[in-house]
């Protein structure tokens, strides 16, 4: 149903009216939801208007959807070949080489620890790496290696979000056995007192939820 505005010389307590026009079977703009009290078969009143939802557009640009994360300042030693795509496409292919590491001298800094790692595809030659620093006073070489694990699994997710798909499981290789383990058993609850359990929880988190399974060597 179509309704015309009526002209109104001053406000009644009812609100503003509107009359009856046509019957219409085409879909309406639907850009807002109206609210309406019947005055009589051909009038009725406005009662409140609404927004109607409007679905976000789906991000497919692997570094738009990197820059769209929390906390980018993990990201300003960050580099990556091209557009990012051919990490979802390793993904596909099993053809990406993973590697973090972490690193802690306390005779530099008690409080800061720091990680890198390093994606490579063996099919197209393209290359990402990545470095960030940490200030905690909870800073070890096991938080290190964490931290480590953590931004490759946020890149990876960041390339899962490109397209639906069946990846692959993706092979991850650390020298630190407690990540390993971890890693390898994300849904397996923490223990009382778990060392670094804050960064490990954010870390079991990520690999539990990815669209991908991760198998850490």
């Amino acid at each position: 149903s179509v309704f015309e505005k009526l002209p109104m010389p001053y406000p009644t307590r009812y609100g503003q009216q509107y009359k009856w026009t046509e019957n219409r079977t085409d879909d309406p703009p639907m850009h807002t939801h109206a609210s309406i009290r019947e005055v009589n078969d051909s009038t009725v009143s406005l009662h409140s208007t609404l927004a109607a939802f409007v679905p976000p557009t789906p991000t497919t640009n692997f570094w738009e959807i990197l820059k769209s994360y929390p906390n980018q300042s993990m990201w300003k030693y960050f580099y990556c070949d091209g557009d990012g795509s051919w990490i979802y496409q390793g993904m596909l292919m099993g053809t990406l080489l993973i590697g973090h590491d972490g690193s802690y001298m306390s005779e530099v800094a008690t409080d800061v620890c720091s990680a890198g790692f390093y994606i490579f595809c063996s099919a197209s030659g393209n290359v990402c790496k990545g470095a960030a620093a940490e200030r905690s006073a909870n800073a070890d070489n096991y938080r290190a290696e964490m931290l480590g694990g953590l931004m490759v699994q946020l890149v990876l997710r960041a390339a899962s979000q490109l397209g639906p798909a069946a990846f692959r499981p993706v092979r991850i290789d650390c020298d630190n056995q407690g990540v390993v383990n971890h890693g390898n058993t994300p849904s397996r609850p923490l223990k009382v007192k778990q060392a670094q359990a804050d960064l490990l929880r954010c870390l079991k988190h990520q690999v539990r939820m990815n669209p991908f399974r991760s198998l850490f060597h």
